[in-house]
């Protein structure tokens, strides 16, 4: 394994190059982070990527893009759909920590490890949700002012995104390629979309940003962070 200084100096290279300033106790949380997913690797299918430095580009950087480009409301309902191990929502509230963040996993072995992460990195205002979409989206109080999915299709879960979102919360989604209009339902409207390169030619992502356009009072995020 690569020298953990050195991994930790290039996430916070990796993540000043995208405007994204980590201080001591941030890069600290991602390196305990990152040997608790390998830990737990080992019995667990957390992820297919072995390399510590692959994790580093490929999960914590990739999950950070939106925080340089999209103004996350303050103190904002954070809903991770599919999180799996925890990406995107848990290296936003390690870079955000005034964020309420739910993270939603059918998987009960990934949610036995995102619990155990979540009192390793004492993380506050972090709740773990094992089922699916359509049951978290059946719950009274169920709301969202941000929903993030990385792993999951838009067509397996977009009912319930609309329904989830509040009437100015917003959708993103982490692509591999832009979303056609063709393909976008009708409660559903593109406010952003912008591709970016991930460190070290490691591949593209697209961060697509949606609101629910027939939801009354939809407008476009003012930052207070």
């Amino acid at each position: 394994m690569e020298h953990e200084g050195d991994l930790e100096r290039f996430l916070i290279h990796s993540a000043e190059k995208m405007g994204i300033a980590l201080t001591g106790i941030q890069s600290a949380q991602f390196m305990r982070y990152l040997s608790q997913l390998l830990h737990w690797n080992r019995t667990i299918n957390l992820t297919s990527i072995s390399n510590p430095r692959e994790i580093v580009i490929k999960h914590f950087i990739d999950s950070l893009i939106p925080i340089s480009t999209i103004p996350f409301p303050h103190q904002a309902q954070l809903v991770d759909v599919g999180t799996g191990a925890g990406f995107p929502g848990i290296p936003l509230k390690i870079v955000r920590s005034d964020l309420r963040v739910k993270l939603i996993e059918p998987n009960k072995k990934k949610c036995s490890f995102l619990s155990a992460l979540i009192g390793t990195l004492k993380l506050a205002d972090v709740e773990v949700f094992s089922g699916t979409i359509q049951e978290y989206a059946a719950r009274s109080d169920a709301s969202a002012q941000v929903i993030t999915a990385r792993a999951l299709r838009l067509d397996e879960m977009q009912p319930e995104l609309v329904s989830l979102a509040l009437p100015a919360g917003k959708i993103v989604l982490y692509r591999t390629e832009p979303l056609a209009l063709p393909d976008l339902p009708a409660e559903l409207a593109i406010e952003t979309q912008q591709k970016f390169e991930l460190p070290e030619d490691a591949g593209e992502r697209v961060i697509t940003v949606l609101s629910a356009e027939n939801k009354p009072g939809c407008s476009t995020w003012n930052s207070q962070s």
